[in-house]
Parts: C-alpha cells; sequence; structure tokens
C-alpha cells in the first residue's frame, strides 16, 4: 500500500474510533522535552487526579481507601503513596467487576498473552488505546520510523476468526507483513527472507526470541540479510538479552531497538538513539522496589510496579507486573536531551525463580550468563532451556550442531554447582528443538516445583 493511503485510512479509524491517536502522539512529541521537574509534576497530577476517581466511582478502591483510613488528598508524595496497596493478578481476577469505574459507559475488553499461565481479562476505554499507542510511536519516531512505513512484524495470530480478520484489516491499514511467530522451521525461516526480499520492509517489530532465531538462520545459512537495508529492529514483549542483540545488529546490520512494556499499561519505556531506556512518564507512574517494599538504589535491582494514568474504566494502580528491573539515579540524564527519566535493564520476570535445595531463591537470568559463558568457551549450544524439576534437580534441554562435549557439560555443571550448592543433580538432554511456549514465545527457564508454580500460573 502506499505510505500516503495508509497514513490516511489509519488516521480515519484513529478518529473514527475517539483514540485520538495523533493528537496524543502531537502531546507526547511535546512534553518529551519538558524538564525533568516538570514531567514530574505533570505525573503527579494525573495520578493524583486517577485517584481521586477510583476513590468515587470503583468499588474495589473505595475498599481500600477506607481501610487504609485516607482520603485522595492524604496522597502527597511517593511516600504517601507507598502506602497504598499492590494490586495483583490475583486482585483483578478476584475483583473484576468492583474494579470497572460505574461511571464509564463503554468498555473494551482486552487481554494478556498469559504466556506464562492463564491470560488476564482486564477492561479499558477505547481513548487509552490512544495513549498506549502514541507512547510506542512516538519512540518509533526517534529512531525515524513512522505509522504507515512497511513493516515486518514476528507476532501471533488469533485463532478465532472473528479477531483474526480484524487483525490482517490493520495490518493492512498499516502497511504491515505479519509473520507468525509460532513456526520457525527452517523451510518457514526460508519463505520469510524471500517475503522481505519482495516486500523491501522499512524496518521489523516482534518477540526478540523470533526476530534472534531468524537471524541465526540468515546467519547459519550465510544469506546476506544486511542488503534488505532496513532502517532498524524493534524487539518488545520479551526481554532482548544481549547476545541476541549483537546476533541480530551483526545479521542485518542495522540497530536493534528496545520497547518495554505491558498490555495492562502499554509502552512502559522505549530506547533512545542513545541507547537510553527513558521511561513514558506521562502514561505511567513506575516505582523499582526491593523485597521489603521500598524504593531500589541505583543499580540495584528491583520488582516493577506501575500505574497507568489514563485508563479510568479499570485503574491500575500500583500494579504488580511480574518483572524485575535495574533502578538509575532520577538526575542523571540522556545525551538526547530528553526529560524523559530512565530505567536501567529489564531483568526478566520476578516469577522466573529458581531454589537451591537450601531453599535460597535465584533469579533464572543467571542460568543464561552461564550458558553464555559456556558458550564462549567453544560449546555449540543454539538453544537451551532449563527445567527446574524439583530442589534438587534441574534439567538442561540442549539444541547443538553436534554433541555436546563432557568438557562443556561438566563447566556448566560446576558453575551451577558454585551457585545452588553440591547437593542438586544436573541432567542434560540433547533435542533437535524446543518448542515455543502456546502464544509463540520462548522461556529459557521453567520452575515445575508447585509453590513457584502456583505463583507463575497467577502470572
Amino acid at each position: 500500500m502506499y505510505l500516503w493511503l495508509s497514513k490516511t485510512l489509519y488516521y480515519g479509524v484513529q478518529t473514527f474510533t475517539g483514540m485520538k491517536l495523533y493528537a496524543r502522539l502531537r502531546k507526547l512529541e511535546e512534553t518529551q522535552w519538558y524538564a525533568r521537574e516538570d514531567l514530574k509534576e505533570l505525573q503527579w497530577q494525573k495520578l493524583k487526579k486517577l485517584l481521586q476517581h477510583a476513590n468515587k466511582h470503583t468499588s474495589y478502591y473505595q475498599k481500600k481507601f477506607k481501610k487504609l483510613g485516607l482520603s485522595p488528598k492524604d496522597i502527597d508524595g511517593p511516600e504517601d503513596f507507598r502506602k497504598f496497596p499492590f494490586l495483583t493478578k490475583d486482585d483483578i481476577r478476584d475483583n473484576l467487576s468492583d474494579l470497572k469505574a460505574r461511571n464509564i459507559k463503554h468498555f473494551v475488553a482486552d487481554c494478556t498473552s498469559g504466556s506464562t499461565g492463564t491470560p488476564l481479562t482486564f477492561f479499558k476505554e477505547r481513548s487509552t488505546s490512544g495513549y498506549f499507542l502514541a507512547a510506542k510511536y512516538r519512540g518509533h519516531r526517534w529512531h525515524n520510523i513512522d505509522i504507515g512505513d512497511k513493516e515486518v512484524k514476528f507476532w501471533g495470530l488469533p485463532i478465532d476468526q472473528k479477531p483474526k480478520w480484524r487483525e490482517h484489516i490493520k495490518d493492512f491499514m498499516l502497511n504491515r507483513t505479519l509473520f507468525v511467530a509460532f513456526d520457525i522451521s527452517r523451510e518457514t525461516l526460508r519463505h520469510h527472507f524471500k517475503a522481505c526480499q519482495r516486500i523491501r520492509p522499512k524496518y521489523m517489530y516482534g518477540y526478540s526470541s523470533a526476530l534472534y532465531r531468524f537471524a541465526r538462520y540468515l546467519k547459519e545459512e550465510r544469506i546476506d540479510a544486511a542488503r534488505l537495508n532496513l532502517k532498524g529492529i524493534i524487539s518488545t514483549s520479551e526481554v532482548l538479552y544481549d547476545f541476541e542483540r549483537k546476533l541480530i545488529e551483526h545479521v542485518f546490520r542495522c540497530r536493534m531497538i528496545n520497547e518495554y512494556g505491558a498490555c495492562e499499561a502499554g509502552v512502559i519505556a522505549f530506547e533512545c538513539p542513545e541507547g537510553k531506556m527513558h521511561i513514558t512518564v506521562e502514561n505511567v507512574y513506575l516505582e523499582i522496589l526491593k523485597e521489603d517494599g521500598q524504593p531500589a538504589m541505583p543499580g540495584e535491582s528491583g520488582e516493577i510496579v506501575v500505574t497507568e494514568l489514563n485508563n479510568f474504566a479499570m485503574p491500575f494502580i500500583r500494579y504488580k507486573i511480574g518483572d524485575l528491573a535495574t533502578c538509575v539515579d532520577e538526575e542523571e540524564k540522556c545525551k538526547c536531551a530528553r526529560g524523559l527519566p530512565l530505567v536501567g535493564e529489564i531483568v526478566g520476570r520476578a516469577l522466573d525463580t529458581a531454589i537451591t535445595p537450601t531453599g535460597k531463591l535465584l533469579h533464572a537470568h543467571v542460568f543464561n550468563y552461564i550458558i553464555r559463558s559456556a558458550i564462549s568457551h567453544g560449546a555449540d549450544i543454539k538453544e537451551f532451556k532449563i527445567i527446574q524439576k524439583d530442589k534438587h534437580r534441574l534439567l538442561i534441554r540442549v539444541v547443538a550442531s553436534k554433541k555436546l562435549r563432557e568438557e562443556y557439560r561438566n563447566y556448566i555443571t560446576r558453575q551451577i554447582m558454585n551457585l545452588m550448592g553440591e547437593n542438586i543433580t544436573i541432567d542434560f538432554e540433547e533435542v533437535e528443538s524446543i518448542p515455543l511456549e502456546k502464544h509463540g514465545k520462548f522461556r529459557f527457564f521453567v520452575s515445575e516445583i508447585p509453590a513457584l508454580r502456583k505463583d507463575e500460573e497467577s502470572g
């Protein structure tokens, strides 16, 4: 489709549906240059307005305020706000009707992918989607990628016909070609590259694991992907690991760009051309908290707690999204000169937790470093997945071009035992491929320990 036609169609749909994407996008492109203090004040005023609305119009939050003996006017700063309880996925499932605002007449139902368990249903106003999309496209424009530019998207596709056709229509309007992320066979990846040669997309967008597997296939087949002349590749919905970024950038000879967000809150942070992750403070209030509930210090890792500031149909206040991130000094500035504050490394799901025989908890991200270290020492591992069967047993599935040598098995075993203790059994299983999760994502660690699994299935 011609770019001008794509933009015209999309503008018409956005206007008709009430999303007001373009107006919100213009505003975000203005506010990104505000001074840090002005952005903080804008964010706080939106938060106060949301709290007042929630207390007035939702039964769930009315009960919370009453139980705390507080009213919205009592919350004058971050310390006061931290008195407010967290919102969890179980809270949402158990109180869905009480969380919906009584004064909002028209709701749009949505749900998370449920890639680690049961999908979570929630509600929003249609205008909320306009805020979500505006944050996304603002980030795209930082890299000279605009609405309607030719796109190849590695994503899932609904099974039911009605939502499937809705996605096809959106693909048509947005000048977008969908590559379903579920099928990663070599034959399919070969067809994908041929399609890219024909389409000549400006950029790619999708799950980091799907983009990585595509890049790895092209490298193994010695296919020159640089001739596609992509202007950028945007990773979203999964943690983008350094090894994935390096390979993808090497194969395609273009910039890898990280987008961090969630269905429930939209784009939370986006990577600028300087490589820094800027928080969308106009749309979200972000906290990074240690286990004791106190804010993480610069350089420390903590759990992400997010308050979405624009969904008045069903407010998400202090929502435990299930991810971890590293805190950055709030005064740190970026060379790009945007006033938007920064967040450090997004290190993965809080629920991706291993447990040692002595009961110590470890974030599973550490296994990624161990396997990558083995690869750097010469281990021919293409993919891996670690399954914790119980506190005393790990199963490591690996995909390799040839049989994994004993020295590398011993190296991995020794490194894991250094972390988890000697009283753990580590089994290796070499397989031809590792299937994706049901929604097309890839998880390199899964716990089958019942207590942890229960938490995960609610995540």
